[in-house]
């Protein structure tokens, strides 16, 4: 009786779960209808498009390297092409000074330290100077057309992304040499060890509740990292009153972010899309003008990952499916715009 009672109480919670799925995937489609590119896009944003010569024919690119979204490629691939690339080795300046990147902490200050940080960068008789950055990017954007620098940014679907940041830290502790149990010991304290030693489904319902994860990119590319730092909010997003955001829900918040991302992505000059990367990888290298170009992906890792939908995780796990929706909903909305967009971006100017 009480296996009967058990089985029909998952096929209860199962039916639930499709009906709250099939409802939020209406919702998201609905949504992303709503959120079509201006008409004036190439009118209003021409500037970002066509502005790759910089300095008498040189250029400085500011990289957002989203995490396990092919950034590692582009900066590989950069260095093997002759860039002068600033950073670790897989062209990330950290917050810190550091001998390769200058006080780049002034990457994530407001304008005026921005234009001062990518004014200093000189490429000595290089095209292209290339500083890339795995943080957040700041809550101040710089949208002027005088900068002397563009922005780029290589996108991948948030499901993916979180899959492989899961993949890339498993990877990570079995070629150091951890054993399960030390892998296990270290996942109490350490995120990434427990990101190495759970399944994806666990790792997803651990951190359903975790305000930022993988995949995230409304977040990184806003600089917002938690929905009550209103104070952020106020200086990335155009509602400057924190009485009335301090009000708002988180889903206004998101919604809120959502739209600032979407601006800020209207002003890059390539968004390099995984499932198109080595054609806009091609096209943002010729608008620099580096026409001998290597596409090196020999440091990059998990580039023979399915996506997440074609997995049987995904497809046989409806409650799976309903947690992602949920963590991701908005950075789905904007990873299909990214899409979009890039289209109408990536070409050769």
């Amino acid at each position: 009786m009480q296996a009967r009672i058990f089985v029909i109480g998952c096929l209860i919670a199962t039916w639930g779960s499709s009906i709250y799925l099939r409802n939020s995937g209406d919702d998201l489609v609905k949504r992303v209808a709503k959120h079509v590119i201006p008409t004036e896009y190439e009118r209003s944003d021409i500037d970002a498009v066509r502005r790759f010569r910089t300095r008498q024919g040189q250029s400085v690119v500011y990289f957002v390297h989203l995490k396990k979204a092919g950034g590692t490629t582009l900066c590989s691939s950069m260095d093997a092409s002759g860039a002068g690339v600033r950073g670790n080795r897989s062209c990330n300046c950290e917050l810190v000074t550091s001998p390769t990147c200058g006080p780049d902490a002034r990457a994530y200050g407001d304008f005026e330290q921005q234009q001062d940080l990518f004014s200093e960068l000189t490429t000595g008789g290089r095209r292209v100077e290339f500083f890339g950055m795995e943080h957040p990017m700041s809550p101040h954007f710089n949208t002027s057309t005088e900068r002397p620098w563009v922005y780029a940014t290589a996108i991948r679907h948030p499901y993916d992304m979180y899959n492989s940041h899961i993949a890339h830290n498993v990877n990570y502790f079995r070629k150091s040499g951890y054993t399960a149990q030390q892998i296990s010991e270290l996942s109490a304290t350490s995120y990434a060890a427990r990101l190495a030693s759970h399944s994806f489904r666990e790792n997803l319902l651990m951190d359903t509740h975790r305000e930022s994860v993988p995949g995230h990119i409304i977040f990184s590319l806003t600089g917002i990292t938690r929905t009550d730092d209103i104070q952020s909010i106020a200086t990335a997003t155009s509602l400057k009153n924190t009485t009335q955001l301090a009000t708002m829900t988180r889903d206004e918040i998101m919604a809120l972010l959502l739209e600032t991302a979407k601006e800020r992505l209207r002003h890059f000059s390539a968004i390099l899309v995984r499932e198109t990367y080595d054609q806009d990888l091609r096209v943002f290298f010729q608008n620099l003008g580096v026409t001998n170009f290597t596409i090196d992906s020999s440091r990059s890792s998990n580039n023979t990952l399915r996506s997440v939908k074609d997995e049987d995780f995904y497809q046989g796990d409806v409650q799976v499916q309903a947690a992602l929706y949920q963590k991701f909903k908005y950075d789905v909305e904007l990873y299909e715009y990214a899409v979009e967009l890039a289209k109408h971006i990536n070409v050769i100017v």
